[in-house]
This record gives C-alpha cells, structure tokens and sequence, in this order.
C-alpha cells in the first residue's frame, strides 16, 4: 500500500510521524521536520499503556526452606519433545523429565520415550527417595506433558473423575 504523505492534513501528518518515531513526546516531531506544523494533542493507547508501571514482586527468602530435611519440596519439568533433542538417541528417548530438591541440591534424570511414561517415573523417583530413608512431602510440577499424564492416568483409575466432552 501507497501513501501519498502530501495528500495528508495536519494532524493526520503528525498521528503518522508520531507512530513512525516510535510514539514520542507530543513536540519531538515539530522540532525535528519543519513540514510539521501541528501538536498532537490526543490519547494514544501504546503511549497510554508505556505509563502503567508494574510493582515489584515479594522475593522469596532461601532461608525459610532452609531447615526443611531432603527432599520435602521436589520440583519437576519436562523437557525435548519430537526432534529437540537433535539426534537419534538410544531407546528411543524424545524428552526427559527432572526431578530437582533445592534443599539437597540433587537433580535426577530420567528419559522418556513418551509422557504416559511419567507415572512410572514418578513412582521410580519416589522409591529411590525412601531407599535413602526420607520421605517427599510435596511435588511441585510445572508441565503440560506432566498435568496431562497424571489426568490421564487419574481418569483411568478413578470412577468419580470425569470429563466433559
């Protein structure tokens, strides 16, 4: 599309340059081009939105967690997918999934070859766990490919859990 910027009227010429510099102060294009002649005075939504500012997120103390024995709070994510991985990799492995205790430090890997297997893996990282004698407490899990395993696995297991379709 073609625009003919000499066909414009002033304020149209000044709405252009105010977008094309990036939505700058109301006087930036008169001073910077003598064919601008007009202030544009209106509200623009992106320079409206540029004023909204964000409060700080409360940082969370390390230390609170501190006295907490191994393993109480065990994070788990997903990772690689279809070819992310970027080769061929043995017994057909397409992701994996970790299994992290901050109070610890250990982080477990396990390879998956699809995520109906995180039940399984789970189970496995659990038993591990009470062979060195602690006990988890809790699981927090970040993954679409993990919630959908777990619903999928509860829904065949469980009469009362059911889905709308």
């Amino acid at each position: 599309m073609t625009l003919n910027e000499s066909k414009l009227d002033a304020v149209s010429l000044s709405r252009l340059w105010h977008w094309r510099l990036g939505h700058p102060a109301s006087n930036v294009p008169i001073k910077m081009d003598d064919s601008i002649s007009h202030v544009l005075n209106e509200d623009c939504y992106c320079c409206d939105q540029s004023k909204f500012k964000v409060g700080k997120f409360p940082k969370t103390d390390p230390l609170i967690h501190q006295n907490n024995p191994p393993f109480w709070r065990v994070f788990c994510d997903g990772y690689g997918g279809q070819n992310s991985l970027g080769a061929e990799s043995c017994e057909g492995a397409i992701g994996g999934f970790v299994f992290s205790d901050t109070s610890s430090g250990t982080i477990k890997r396990k390879l998956h070859a699809t995520t109906k297997q995180f039940p399984s893996m789970l189970f496995q990282f659990l038993q591990d766990v009470e062979s060195q004698h602690f006990a988890c407490r809790e699981i927090v899990v970040d993954t679409h490919s993990v919630n959908r395993a777990l619903f999928q696995r509860k829904r065949k297991t469980s009469p009362l859990c059911s889905t709308a379709r």
